[in-house]
């Protein structure tokens, strides 16, 4: 029916339009919801949603202002990782609670 859209056309939405996308609260939310779709055991659609978020954050990260750019790369950086993680060795090594985001620790 028309109503059975893809997961991945839900997953790989982006920024609303007029939405900043490093907005540092746009960010966590990809964040979040990738580690949602990881959790119920769709690496590739987690995948999507970190490499989306970074890739259309990196785009316009030039033009933002001082504090949005410190927030933000810090929050990318942590996208960059948690993507990295999932490619090399499928497993999730970035904690999200309560919008703060952790570095887990596998030791």
């Amino acid at each position: 029916m028309g109503c059975s859209s893809s997961s991945t056309s839900a997953a790989n939405k982006g920024p609303v339009p007029g939405q900043d996308p490093t907005d540092p609260v746009y960010l966590r939310s990809e964040l979040v919801r990738a580690r949602q779709f990881f959790d119920k055991g769709n690496r590739e659609e987690a995948q999507n949603i970190l490499s989306t978020a970074f890739d259309e954050a990196i785009l316009v990260l030039d033009q933002t202002d001082e504090q949005t750019y410190k927030e933000s790369t810090e929050i990318m950086q942590q996208i960059r990782d948690a993507s990295k993680s999932l490619k090399e060795n499928g497993e999730w090594l970035v904690v999200v609670e309560d919008n703060a985001v952790v570095v887990e620790d596998n030791a």
